[in-house]
């Protein structure tokens, strides 16, 4: 959260906090019993057995040293490979088989060397690509020619939400009135999505897919909706018939119970958000 790194206890339906006085933008588990979080001021390595935290430097490949950095998200893959995304310093990458760290500027025509984008969202993609969602719409990265593909068919904004849905289409959305994007395949474009029912302007900040033809989308200050991929329109999504804000992140867990992280607390919905619901704090639901 903004203000710790707390644990949930499934059992006891309490939170602990494990670091205090932390703004955790990200999380990512690399093995068994380590964590790596990605903070306004820097990374962390949170080892689950010991309870213990240390505090990651980042160097580049001429050793200039990256401090403060805020992490704003984390990628890893099987091949031991680990993305960082940066508050203005770019892409970071290592491979902790060659340990070995370098530092990767986010270039794209129009930009200067000096244009400082940030990235809050890596989404990895087909054919050794990592989608970016960055301060200035999406970027494409080419892992294995190392170019990027700069997308700005719409007004300039900053993606905050970018997300594969169950049938392998990319959609994202952000802030100054993006809207629901969807890729277009075809013409290698980001286009957005003209609702039957209802205007399509609102300021998207996740993204999660609930079955192959829904998906569920969060807003700064409007609520939630369900958008049908089929049909094509959006209905509000409630909760204990209330609205959610700023619903900055959610997933669906193995027993498919989703879970909303909101500005009103912490939510567990059973049955992919169609079953009860019950709102999880310090002291039980």
């Amino acid at each position: 959260t903004d203000q710790a790194f707390y644990r949930f206890d499934l059992k006891t339906n309490g939170a602990e906090v494990l670091i205090d006085n932390q703004l955790v933008n990200c999380v990512s588990k690399i093995e068994d019993d380590k964590l790596l979080l990605g903070t306004k001021n820097g990374l962390l390595r949170y080892h689950l057995d010991e309870e213990a935290v240390s505090q990651i430097i980042l160097k580049d490949q001429s050793n200039r040293i990256f401090t403060p950095l805020e992490i704003e998200s984390i990628y890893s893959d099987d091949k031991g490979n680990i993305w960082f995304g940066t508050a203005g310093e770019g892409l970071h990458h290592y491979n902790k088989y060659q340990k070995k760290f370098e530092t990767i500027a986010l270039t794209v025509p129009g930009y200067s060397k000096d244009t400082k984008l940030s990235t809050f969202q890596i989404l990895p993609g087909k054919d050794s690509v990592l989608w970016l969602g960055t301060s200035s719409n999406v970027i494409r990265y080419n892992l294995l020619d190392k170019k990027f593909n700069h997308y700005k068919g719409f007004p300039d904004a900053l993606i905050y939400a970018l997300s594969i849905d169950e049938n392998g289409g990319i959609w994202c959305g952000g802030f100054d009135g993006t809207g629901l994007l969807k890729y277009n395949v075809s013409n290698d474009e980001f286009v957005k999505v003209d609702f039957l029912n209802q205007k399509n302007d609102k300021t998207i900040i996740d993204i999660r897919p609930l079955s192959q033809q829904l998906l569920l989308l969060s807003t700064w200050s409007s609520g939630m909706f369900v958008y049908n991929i089929e049909t094509n329109m959006i209905e509000e999504f409630l909760v204990d018939e209330k609205q959610l804000n700023r619903a900055r992140i959610s997933f669906v867990d193995s027993k498919d119970n989703l879970w909303i992280g909101s500005d009103q607390g912490v939510y567990l919905i059973g049955n992919r958000g169609k079953g009860k619901s019950y709102h999880l704090h310090e002291n039980g639901p």
